[in-house]
């Protein structure tokens, strides 16, 4: 008697729809020169500046999903986010900014403003289900870019090996893995609204893509 089919969960779902969006990301010149330190300064320092902005927004919007779950160990993991995951991040930025001598920008680009204004938008509704799938590509990508980057460089003298390191490294994915069963677990016990979640988690990784696109061009 062969095993019953056991339907993927909405996170495997989500991340098969956007792949194309993914493989499209992965393809940007932005990420190769990256991956291999030819990243001109002046793109990487744009990028910088407008994730400072973006980090912000996303703190913001990690706590205001802490506020939504009702389940004491998923809010601690989300207020965990929102106030120690995205300190690491701001810490990393703040050494490049240290080390490279980056001037601030109080400005957002318009990639920039358009995805947070997104996460504003999801999480002043309150509903959580859209909420925790706007927020995933944040976690998945970074962590799925980092992880694609180490298999496949060459390693040497890279200036921005530490930016790498960081979404690549075993701590980041166990963090990854843990908000991927929190939106699984919330799609799971609300199937009407799996569809509002894939557009929210597609919509959210074409804004990575945005994102990265503009720090390449220098787009404001």
């Amino acid at each position: 008697m062969s095993e019953c089919h056991r339907e993927q969960p909405w996170s495997q779902q989500a991340w098969n729809h956007a792949l194309p969006i993914f493989n499209r990301i992965l393809a940007m010149p932005y990420l190769a020169e990256l991956a291999a330190g030819t990243l001109p300064r002046p793109k990487f320092e744009f990028y910088i500046q407008q994730d400072a902005l973006y980090l912000q927004d996303y703190g913001e919007a990690l706590a205001a999903i802490a506020r939504l779950l009702v389940k004491p160990d998923q809010k601690a993991l989300f207020q965990h986010f929102a106030e120690e995951a995205v300190l690491c991040e701001q810490q990393l930025h703040e050494s490049f900014i240290r080390a490279f001598h980056i001037p601030p920008q109080p400005i957002k680009s318009a990639a920039c403003a358009d995805y947070t204004g997104f996460l504003r938008e999801c999480t002043a509704a309150g509903q959580l289900e859209v909420s925790l799938a706007a927020i995933l590509p944040c976690f998945w990508v970074y962590n799925e870019v980092g992880r694609h980057i180490v298999a496949h460089q060459t390693r040497g003298a890279n200036p921005y090996q530490a930016w790498i390191d960081t979404y690549a490294c075993d701590a980041f994915d166990a963090e990854v893995r843990q908000c991927i069963a929190v939106c699984d677990e919330h799609a799971a016990a609300a199937p009407a609204l799996q569809e509002a979640m894939t557009a929210a988690y597609d919509r959210a990784t074409e804004a990575e893509f945005a994102f990265w696109d503009s720090a390449y061009h220098l787009q404001m």
